[in-house]
């Protein structure tokens, strides 16, 4: 992605999360997600960060809230988000696929409207997948997608 493009991108999703979030508040999406003290979240593909700090004040100092997106423009931005909030619980990444966490750790991966834009979604599914411990679980939500293509497409 070049720099130009990913700043672009970053200033019109921006806007759209500013709208999609008035309509579904961040911190409603993340209480459904379940996310509970001492919780390890991956939220993949978080954008603008608007999931990330709910999910970090449910998660509490004692859990850890890993933000993961593939354009660097919007981890600048999570990256000011969670200084001006104090946070010390959040972890910034830049991928595209690969999470750099050991098999087996997380409790939840929020995966927020991210599916509709996946090429080929099935190699994160496969990543995301590798991250969750045997209880932990995908929290997805992405009204790009009917309820049928989103089944589809995680099936």
């Amino acid at each position: 992605m070049t720099s130009l493009r990913a700043a672009v991108e970053f200033s019109v999703h921006r806007l759209f999360f500013a709208v999609r979030d008035r309509r579904r508040p961040p911190l409603d999406l993340v209480q459904a997600a379940g996310i509970v003290p001492g919780n390890r979240v991956v939220d993949f593909g978080c954008g603008s960060g608007s999931h990330v700090v709910p999910a970090a004040m449910l998660t509490g100092p004692k859990g850890h809230v890993y933000a993961v997106d593939a354009n660097p423009y919007a981890l600048r931005h999570v990256k000011r988000l969670v200084a001006d909030q104090g946070l010390t619980n959040v972890t910034i990444a830049q991928t595209e696929c690969a999470v750099s966490l050991p098999s087996e750790t997380v409790d939840v991966v929020l995966l927020n409207d991210v599916l509709h834009a996946l090429r080929d979604p099935q190699p994160v599914l496969r990543e995301l997948q590798r991250l969750l411990r045997p209880e932990g679980y995908l929290a997805v939500s992405d009204h790009h997608l009917s309820q049928d293509n989103l089944e589809r497409v995680l099936d």
